[in-house]
């Protein structure tokens, strides 16, 4: 149970960072598109920026999966179903709201 809760906390964490690095991955690529357009940057850095967003929407889907998963198994172990699941949150917000409104366990009203 121990293991659950703090595979839990953990996938909190990782969901908070990984969701900031697709805005950051978003941010770069619009930016790397805005160069090419103006003939000051390169279709390889377009490439590379859209390679680094894949791979972070990625680890965005493996930490919500991870925390639903640890979820499951804390609510298995302790019979609770009070716990909330998390969905994907919108990344169309600044950063610094995701930050602030971080994911908690709270029971469902």
């Amino acid at each position: 149970m121990e293991q659950s809760f703090f595979g839990l906390r953990a996938a909190i964490q990782s969901i908070d960072t990984t969701a900031i690095e697709v805005l950051s991955s978003r941010e770069s690529l619009r930016l790397s598109q805005l160069r090419v357009q103006a003939g000051v940057g390169v279709q390889r850095e377009v490439v590379n920026n859209q390679r680094d967003l894949t791979q972070a929407e990625l680890k965005y889907a493996r930490a919500i999966n991870s925390y639903n998963t640890n979820l499951a198994q804390l609510q298995r172990r302790t019979g609770l179903d009070a716990l909330i699941a998390c969905n994907a949150v919108s990344l169309r917000e600044p950063s610094r709201n995701l930050i602030k409104n971080r994911f908690r366990l709270s029971p469902r009203r």
